[in-house]
């Protein structure tokens, strides 16, 4: 199966749009007649095609005197990227010592953005949480998937992402499993310590709710779904979806009952010592 043809297998392409959209990328910048002889298609069905391959952002036109070709966005990279999320995304999760390292948008105007590997998503946790200073920030985090992190990265690599919630005043309004509670009392203390002085209000689930390696992330105009295991972090700005996640995450709060983090946080170190 050629380069292309895997391209717009990723991507999910219709049948229709993958034949525009191989056409244009096998064979560079094109005029709607080009590409109609090219498809074997209608005219009429190519410019509908064309309309949404650019909604999507994987295709631009581009005024060429009194008319219009059409080109894919960043053709060469945008290909080299979408393959790299997919050889990445099916690989396993222990591929060894090579590390996953990649970002990816499909345009500037995209709602979506993919971030592999965990030193991208540790950056983009302090970047937002700088960017967020002194607002609330809505999270689902399981024993799990912080556990997951710390064996990713090491305790040492979140303690500027606890730093910047600290410094920068973000409000955070989080619901945790029950199993966090213990697993405090296992970690090292400097990243414990790390964790103390933030403006935080928990609510504590059981287990069964939140028991899986993901976490969710909510800001006022975008959130972060989070999968540590696969090593993979979508940024997600479309308004509909962060709607949803705001009433699921007001869901699961009402759900918890109250826990004092900063003070159980003080008890578990002094008990340290």
């Amino acid at each position: 199966m050629s380069k292309v043809t895997d391209l717009a297998q990723t991507i999910g392409l219709e049948a229709t749009e993958s034949t525009v959209f191989s056409s244009l990328l096998a064979g560079g910048r094109q005029n709607v007649a080009r590409l109609t002889r090219a498809c074997g298609e209608p005219r009429s069905t190519v410019i509908d095609t064309l309309a949404r391959l650019q909604k999507r952002g994987l295709v631009r036109p581009v005024p060429i005197g009194k008319h219009t070709e059409w080109k894919v966005t960043n053709a060469i990279t945008l290909a080299e990227k979408f393959l790299r999320v997919a050889e990445l995304l099916q690989a396993p999760a222990d591929t060894g010592t090579q590390e996953k390292h990649l970002h990816l948008q499909l345009s500037r105007e995209s709602e979506f953005t993919i971030f592999v590997g965990w030193r991208n998503m540790i950056a983009i946790y302090k970047r937002e949480m700088i960017a967020h200073a002194n607002q609330r920030l809505l999270a689902m985090q399981s024993a799990s998937s912080i556990k997951t992190a710390l064996e990713k990265a090491g305790s040492d690599d979140f303690i500027p992402v606890n730093d910047a919630i600290r410094e920068h005043k973000v409000i955070i309004e989080a619901v945790i499993g029950e199993g966090m509670l213990k697993w405090y009392t296992e970690q090292d203390p400097n990243w414990v310590k790390s964790l103390e002085g933030r403006t935080i209000a928990y609510r504590v689930v059981e287990d069964e709710l939140l028991d899986f390696t993901a976490e969710l992330l909510i800001f006022n105009n975008l959130f972060l779904l989070v999968n540590w295991q696969e090593e993979v972090l979508i940024l997600i700005k479309n308004q509909q979806m962060l709607n949803m996640m705001k009433k699921l995450h007001t869901l699961m709060y009402e759900t918890g009952h109250q826990f004092d983090q900063n003070e159980y946080l003080r008890k578990v170190l002094e008990n340290r010592k």
